[in-house]
């Protein structure tokens, strides 16, 4: 291959780089190039990794991984121009060196260089970055440097890989994920689940915590809490304080830049093992518990997440729920589970197996001891089949006729891993999510105003929601066969779909030209509560009363009643709306997301409608000395 002869930068740095060496290097050099060159199918085969293995073994490793990562910045700078520019080149890597790219990544990722295998993982996640209307800037690109990962020794490949897992929604590229992390575990000997939780990187995090780096001559220091928050200090000269020293931003730029980096991805981790672990109650995972142990409640990230859920404990005949609690297994009356050891199976407890007294004995507990759960576990939301749904058969108008702002609703889709292409004056598939242990399909039906707004990029503005169904080997099943389990799961992303994404939620809503949209607005606000509002009411009415406006509270039906000094109001516990007494008239407050929340302990994360009704009670228990004119005008009017 005659690099000269070709265009594009990427052969150039090649010619160049031969260029300046010495004829008896360009002897060793361009073999190893040539050969890379010839990467030409998907994936290389054994005879081309034998050949690679041997011409890499002629090279100084720092000469060769410091001219690597230089290639891979040149192909990295140059996506990161067609996306700045949104322009999708396909030719801005002639053939040949695109072949020449892949060989390069194949036959050098496997030494396992910590720099050069992050360069590789940042050029995935560029040629991923998609360009409006064409989708990835380069998949190509991106598959082979994950082919490229997964050739590192199995811990490392599966940790990085991992990352791809839970950051790329698309559906093809978590297929080629999937694959190299089975072929990967086929190399280690290991489950490929089991692998995977194995490789969870800790990031240097501690038991209990705490993750602290050097940094010139300070010391940077992050303390994380039971629910994984926790501010960044610096420790300088003998004394703790919140700002960056001096001597670290002036003299060491780069190890002030990498430690930043480090303590954003140890909280980008947090909720990330958030999601993974929730998205297990679908794959009925069951533990060994040394592993289990291992990995969930000794892992310095994970345990953030593991501590503070229910687990259920199997032995000999034996079964029961357990929280860790101060280094010990306890159960809802606060009994220490002696019985647990190397022969115990671990499942995650969902409320669908427990009666009601049992799940109201995990909430006591759980409040008396101030532990707030990662997501909803004990006051999970459960959605059991109705006699509607068995009278229509297969198929459930439960979540039918709502309004849903569809960018809300296409993003909320992607964070649930539900396929959905967005909507313009084109057919898209139905918002769906496979579920591979069930091997089921879920299937919201959605459809569009066509006489409706559409943004500038053609999408609809809003959709509408239809009917759900379940289909099973391409037959659409009966509502009464799908799993319990399942089926709770299903209602459950779908309830919170509508909960965030309707234009009921909107308190910014003004009557428009579009009766339709005005009228669904003003049933939706004020409507009956759905399955999520239902315990969010539950939870307010244990709340409240230990709060210091509860004499100021009440309950009226689906409303939080608060009695402030100029007028009461009732606040919606589904959409958050307010109405004012005596005339019901409506009451426009827009939540100020910079605006520090009263403390308040919640029994779980991740519920922002029950955090702004709180914020609302708060402020109108207190009218007089709101000073928003955009509020008191109304209230006074």
């Amino acid at each position: 291959m005659d690099f000269s002869k070709l265009s594009d930068e990427f052969a150039q740095a090649i010619d160049a780089f031969l260029d300046n060496l010495e004829p008896d290097e360009v002897a060793i050099w361009e073999p190893f190039f040539l050969h890379c060159s010839k990467a030409k199918t998907a994936n290389p085969n054994r005879k081309w990794i034998k050949k690679a293995t041997e011409l890499v073994a002629t090279l100084k490793k720092s000469e060769l991984f410091n001219t690597v990562e230089n290639l891979v910045s040149i192909v990295e700078n140059e996506l990161k121009v067609m996306l700045k520019a949104a322009y999708p080149d396909a030719q801005f890597l002639s053939d040949q060196s695109m072949n020449c790219l892949k060989g390069v990544l194949w036959a050098t990722a496997p030494l396992d260089n910590e720099h050069l295998s992050k360069k590789i993982e940042s050029l995935a996640f560029t040629g991923y970055k998609k360009i409006r209307g064409h989708g990835p800037v380069s998949a190509k690109i991106g598959n082979a440097c994950l082919l490229a990962l997964a050739t590192l020794p199995p811990e490392q490949a599966v940790k990085r890989l991992s990352i791809f897992k839970h950051k790329i929604k698309d559906r093809r590229t978590q297929k080629i994920i999937a694959k190299l992390v089975d072929k990967v575990a086929d190399r280690a000997g290991i489950p490929a689940q089991k692998l995977e939780e194995i490789a969870i990187d800790d990031y240097g995090l501690t038991i209990d915590r705490r993750l602290e780096v050097v940094v010139g001559k300070a010391r940077g220091i992050v303390q994380l809490d039971e629910t994984g928050k926790g501010p960044t200090l610096w420790r300088n000269k003998g004394k703790l304080q919140k700002t960056v020293p001096t001597d670290v931003k002036r003299n060491y730029p780069q190890a002030l830049k990498d430690f930043k980096a480090l303590v954003a991805t140890v909280r980008a981790a947090i909720p990330m093992q958030k999601q993974r672990i929730e998205n297990l109650y679908l794959e009925e995972r069951e533990w060994d518990f040394d592993h289990w142990y291992k990995s969930y409640i000794q892992h310095p990230v994970v345990a953030i997440v593991a501590r503070r859920l229910i687990w259920v404990f199997i032995k000999e005949g034996q079964q029961a729920e357990a929280v860790f609690y101060n280094g010990k297994f306890i159960n809802s009356e606060k009994e220490v589970l002696e019985w647990i050891d190397t022969d115990t199976k671990v499942r995650l407890w969902h409320p669908i197996h427990a009666n009601q007294e049992t799940i109201f004995n995990w909430r006591n507990l759980l409040e008396e001891l101030r532990i707030q759960q990662p997501f909803k576990q004990a006051y999970r939301e459960i959605y059991l089949l109705t006699d509607a749904e068995r009278n229509t058969g297969n198929y459930s108008n439960r979540f039918a006729a709502h309004i849903l702002k569809q960018n809300q609703f296409a993003i909320l889709c992607r964070v649930k891993d539900w396929r959905y292409g967005a909507r313009g004056a084109w057919y898209s598939d139905n918002p769906n999510k496979y579920i591979p242990h069930w091997e089921i399909k879920a299937e919201f039906w959605i459809e569009v105003d066509w006489d409706g707004d559409q943004s500038d990029n053609g999408l609809f503005d809003y959709v509408f929601s239809d009917q759900v169904r379940f289909y099973k080997d391409d037959e659409q099943m009966r509502m009464d066969e799908v799993p319990a389990l399942v089926f709770t799961e299903i209602m459950r992303d779908i309830d919170l779909f509508v909960g965030v994404a309707s234009i009921g939620n909107d308190p910014n809503w003004q009557d428009g030209t579009n009766a339709r949209l005005d009228n669904y607005w003003s049933d939706y606000a004020f409507g009956d509560l759905s399955q999520t509002a239902q315990t969010r009411k539950v939870v307010l009415e244990r709340l409240i009363p230990r709060l210091k406006i509860a004499d100021r509270c009440s309950f009226s039906g689906k409303f939080l009643v608060v009695k402030g000094d100029i007028r009461s109001y009732k606040i919606h516990l589904g959409s958050g709306n307010i109405l004012m007494t005596p005339n019901d008239q409506y009451l426009c407050i827009v939540p100020d997301a910079k605006k520090k929340a009263e403390k308040v302990f919640l029994p779980f994360e991740g519920d922002h409608m029950l955090s702004i009704i709180l914020s609302k009670a708060f402020m109108l228990a207190n009218d007089t000395a709101i000073s928003d004119t955009t509020i008191t005008s109304q209230i006074e009017g």
